[in-house]
């Protein structure tokens, strides 16, 4: 629960970093942050035990963070 609690506020103090980098690079940067903070909020969900099972993202999860990160690349 403690690293969980760390975490979530460096997610936060990256979250404009995307912004600043360039074009070719964002998309990638922006997808490994939005996939790190849809796992974390499984492992919150989960009362942050992760000893016994590991938190995935699902398909569906992957193919909508896959297409934000290509519109928002096309932007």
């Amino acid at each position: 629960r403690r690293l969980a609690e760390r975490t979530r506020p460096l997610f936060e103090q990256g979250e404009p970093l995307p912004g600043v980098l360039n074009k070719r690079i964002r998309a990638v940067v922006w997808l490994f942050a939005a996939g790190g903070r849809r796992v974390l909020a499984s492992v919150e969900r989960r009362g942050c035990t992760t000893l016994w099972s590991r938190p995935t993202l699902s398909g569906t999860e992957k193919g909508m963070l896959l297409g934000r990160a290509w519109l928002a690349s096309r932007v």
